[in-house]
């Protein structure tokens, strides 16, 4: 009779550490997919500053473009002098 009863002991023995093994890979595979994660979210991050830094420099330009415009247009009407005045 104590044979079966060491079988079943090294046989709960063996499934304890199956279960602690499994648990151990899946451990390993979330951290990993975690840190696989984080890289993917800095570089996005990274990504979307390098956007924004681009808009704003567009918006800068196009205000200074439109400033520019709206000067060229100015000195055009006043070198005109009379013509900038609707004729009747």
């Amino acid at each position: 009779m104590g044979t079966l009863r060491h079988e079943r002991e090294v046989a709960d023995d063996l499934e304890k550490q199956r279960v602690r093994n499994e648990v151990e890979q899946r451990r390993q595979e979330l951290q990993f997919a975690e840190a696989e994660a984080k890289l993917r979210l800095e570089a996005i991050q990274r990504d979307l500053v390098a956007k924004r830094a681009a808009l704003e420099q567009l918006e800068r330009e196009q205000v200074e473009r439109e400033r520019m415009w709206q000067t060229t247009r100015s000195d055009r009407l006043q070198y005109r002098g009379v013509d900038s005045t609707p004729s009747e």
